[in-house]
């Protein structure tokens, strides 16, 4: 069993991809997303602007409102069946090749 600190878990990540090189948008609103062979441009409003970015990748982190955020992909993305449950799950392609890895959190 594990336990998170969800504050200090995002202050590390976000700690994390500043140094990687990560520029932070917070709030930002996604309106567009525009898949190429050679990454993703990105159409956002953030402080009422419209910006845009290009990506190597987007993930798409956004929990129930996955199927929101995938009608804003071009080309058009199938949505994804999900069921409402509290949690958190990625899903990564690949299989794991040693070990298991697996973290939950009591009630």
């Amino acid at each position: 069993m594990g336990k998170t600190d969800d504050v200090l878990l995002t202050r590390a990540v976000l700690r994390s991809a500043l140094q990687l090189g990560a520029e932070i948008c917070i709030p930002a609103r996604l309106t567009h997303a525009e898949l190429h062979a050679d990454g993703v441009h990105i159409s956002y409003m953030e402080t009422g602007q419209s910006r845009s970015a290009h990506a190597k990748v987007l993930v798409n982190a956004t929990g129930p409102w996955v199927n929101h955020t995938l009608a804003l992909v071009t080309p058009k993305q199938p949505l994804r069946l999900i069921e409402l449950v509290q949690g958190t799950h990625l899903i990564f392609p690949g299989e794991l090749t040693r070990g298991i890895y697996y973290v939950e959190r009591p009630a």
